[in-house]
């Protein structure tokens, strides 16, 4: 019996010792397990972090790149309007010299004042054309307004109806 025992005490160690290694053999995995699902889910962690930085560099190096854009067209702009200017001031000095040089000019003076005086002239010859042209009309339209008025102001005549004497009075020369 005692072998018995011993072959069984034997067969139960085996029997617990095999209990213990799937224990310990579970346990190792389920930690192996909740470790690989730390590390995954570690993992996810930095490689969403990851994504999120490289967004966020992409949207910087984005907003950089149209402030950049923007600045070289303002900076254009302001060199358009700096040309612009500085066209305009050469037009106004190239003006100005050359106005220096017509009025330093003494034969260039003296055309201008003969040109003035003839213009002048040429007015005053327009002006004094003009209005003769309006007095001529206006004697014009006298002489008609007269006519009407001394027609409109006697009375029919009948030839036959003027005593002797009155003859004169029908004459219309005066």
């Amino acid at each position: 019996m005692l072998l018995l025992r011993g072959r069984q005490l034997r067969v139960l160690r085996v029997r617990v010792l095999v209990l213990v290694l799937v224990l310990v053999l579970i346990l190792v995995l389920v930690l192996v397990l909740i470790l690989v699902l730390v590390l995954e889910l570690i993992l996810v962690l930095v490689l969403v972090l990851v994504l999120v930085l490289v967004l966020i560099l992409i949207l910087i190096l984005v907003l950089l790149l149209e402030l950049i854009l923007v600045l070289v067209l303002v900076l254009i702009l302001v060199l358009i309007q700096i040309l612009i200017l500085v066209l305009e001031l050469l037009q106004l000095n190239s003006e100005a010299h050359s106005s220096l040089v017509k009025a330093s000019t003494p034969r260039y003076g003296a055309l201008e004042k003969e040109r003035w005086r003839r213009s002048v002239r040429e007015g005053a010859l327009e002006e004094e054309r003009w209005r003769r042209s309006i007095r001529g009309g206006a004697f014009q339209e006298r002489r008609r307004s007269c006519a009407e008025s001394r027609f409109s102001e006697r009375p029919a005549i009948d030839l036959q109806t003027v005593p002797a004497g009155q003859e004169d009075w029908l004459d219309t020369s005066n």
